[in-house]
């Protein structure tokens, strides 16, 4: 599936980015190249798996072990900021 110069101008607007339009060709080159390589993906003959299929089985996963950590205090130690409690961050959100 080829990308056009305008689906990629779309795409540009939408993701909020900015792009010189001399750069829309290879943006559009990019784009079909990965568009291309998903619908040979979706051509793939995979075996039907169940949604809950594992990589390892259960039987192999280790046993939880409790280990020594750092103190709450060794770990403060090394924030630029902190209250004695937490890490001290700026706010991002209003």
């Amino acid at each position: 599936m080829e990308i056009s110069h305008e689906e990629i101008k779309k795409l540009v607007e939408l993701s909020a980015l900015e792009y010189a339009d001399e750069d829309y060709d290879a943006l559009a080159k990019d784009f079909s190249q990965v568009v291309a390589f998903v619908e040979q993906l979706v051509e793939a003959d995979i075996p039907e798996q169940s949604p809950t299929a594992r990589v390892v089985s259960v039987d192999e996963l280790r046993e939880d072990e409790v280990v020594p950590s750092m103190s709450q205090a060794e770990i403060l130690a090394n924030a630029p900021e902190q209250n004695g409690q937490a890490f001290v961050v700026p706010k991002v959100v209003e």
